[in-house]
């Protein structure tokens, strides 16, 4: 019914009744999955991230611009509903993982406090939603352990698919941009995304910006490490095609640090098949850069690995590191001090203090302050270890894999904001996924 309604609103062109009841009969199917079905729920979710940001771009064209449009928080609300989760079944986690997961939302919930006070409610809140459902999503994984088997299943077939539409619909926007793409390029003001024509879009797909795309297709390139058959080797295909033409180097380095971990922490058929598809992507390389949009695109990208030091970008990033000792504090500065949580109450002024920066790393510290960035910290690391740390003789390739998610997320932190959001989502998804298999395992040889 949920699918029929979206499908037959745009057909008849409603965008205008879309935007409004979208995200409410969203988050009733949402709840109903949720009460009766975990695995429907939890792939209805992943959609939801994955479609929504398209499906916003196609109304808002219909309708004009709108930067407060209801359909954007469809997919925070539908996650959240994993907080009755935790408020449920805090005794089913460890306490080890209890106290990581409480040491993270006390510096969670310091910064939107803070953020309240300094940045306004809506523009806190919202921010707040980014940062805290993709958290209590894991959370819902890790309590419901007992699913792994499922859950592991499911997840493969959704990033199956996932990169599949998405690595389709980026080659599409790269060689014919849709009206709905244009438009959101020009109207966001899109400057760093190319220009919106032909040959000339730096690929997002389905999502709303070339990062975070890049990081979500990273991931579920990784996974494709598990697949087999026709259907992943013509996804692999298409999605690393769209994942090149996103232009985002630091996706392109996680991957490379999440297949060589893969490469070096597995055997057999695994280790086998992570070459295969090291060297496959080389010859995709290698093959698209003859057709001359495509390579002039790519080798002027690949370009910047080899002169590194003159790019704009790196000696942004080196002056933010050099200078972020002047602008961090103790308290922080809150939620809701940049993006588009900021424009909710105009706070995105106070950014203008001549520290711009791009690290996902300074931004904790910079809105947590060093006292909230204590707290998130700590609990991340002590999670992240606790993931770690499993013994060799328990993990599966898909655990392998996991791991070399998690780690691939991690590393971008330097780079960007993968915590939060379409990555996060990806980042705790996965994180959450480890943790539960550990507790699986245990319980089922214990």
């Amino acid at each position: 019914f949920f699918i029929v309604f979206v499908a037959l609103g745009l057909a008849a062109k409603a965008a205008l009744a879309i935007k409004f009841i979208y995200p409410v009969l969203a988050l009733i199917v949402a709840g109903l999955l949720y009460r009766y079905n975990l695995c429907a729920y939890v792939g209805f979710t992943w959609w939801i991230w994955i479609l929504t940001p398209f499906l916003r771009r196609v109304v808002d064209y219909n309708l004009g611009y709108d930067s407060f449009n209801p359909i954007a928080i469809t997919p925070y609300l539908v996650t959240l509903l994993t907080v009755f989760s935790f408020l449920r079944k805090l005794t089913v986690l460890s306490r080890k993982c209890l106290l990581s997961f409480s040491l993270i939302l006390i510096g969670v919930w310091y910064s939107y406090f803070l953020g309240i006070i300094k940045n306004g409610l809506p523009s806190a809140t919202f921010e707040l939603l980014m940062w805290i459902s993709p958290i209590f999503f894991s959370i819902y994984l890790i309590t419901n352990w007992s699913q792994y088997p499922s859950l592991r299943y499911l997840i493969q077939k959704i990033f199956l698919w996932a990169v599949l539409i998405m690595g389709i619909y980026g080659i599409w926007q790269f060689i014919s941009p849709f009206a709905w793409d244009t438009y959101w390029m020009r109207t966001v003001d899109m400057r760093s995304a190319g220009a919106p024509i032909a040959f000339k879009v730096r690929v997002f797909s389905t999502l709303n910006a070339f990062t975070p795309f890049a990081w979500v297709m990273m991931a579920g390139l990784l996974l494709l490490f598990s697949g087999q058959g026709f259907l992943c080797i013509f996804a692999a295909v298409v999605g690393y095609v769209a994942f090149l033409l996103s232009l985002v180097r630091s996706a392109w380095g996680a991957w490379f640090l999440g297949a060589f971990f893969i490469a070096v922490r597995t055997g057999g058929d695994l280790k086998r098949k992570s070459f295969t598809f090291f060297t496959a992507l080389v010859l995709l390389c290698i093959f698209f850069m003859t057709f001359e949009p495509v390579q002039e695109r790519l080798n002027k990208r690949f370009q910047t690995f080899i002169s590194i030091r003159e790019e704009v970008s790196f000696y942004i990033r080196v002056k933010s590191y050099l200078e972020f000792p002047s602008y961090v504090s103790v308290l922080g500065e809150g939620f809701g001090l940049r993006g588009v949580a900021a424009k909710l109450s105009g706070a995105s002024g106070k950014t203008q203090k001549g520290f711009g920066f791009d690290s996902g790393l300074l931004h904790i510290l910079f809105v947590l302050g060093l006292f909230g960035a204590l707290f998130y910290l700590t609990g991340l690391a002590w999670l992240v270890f606790s993931a770690f740390s499993i013994n060799r003789r328990q993990l599966d390739h898909f655990m392998i894999i996991s791991q070399a998610i998690v780690l691939a997320l991690l590393s971008i932190l330097f780079f960007g904001r993968s915590l939060i959001a379409a990555s996060g989502m990806a980042f705790w998804t996965f994180l959450g996924l480890l943790i539960s298999a550990r507790d699986y395992y245990a319980k089922k040889n214990g």
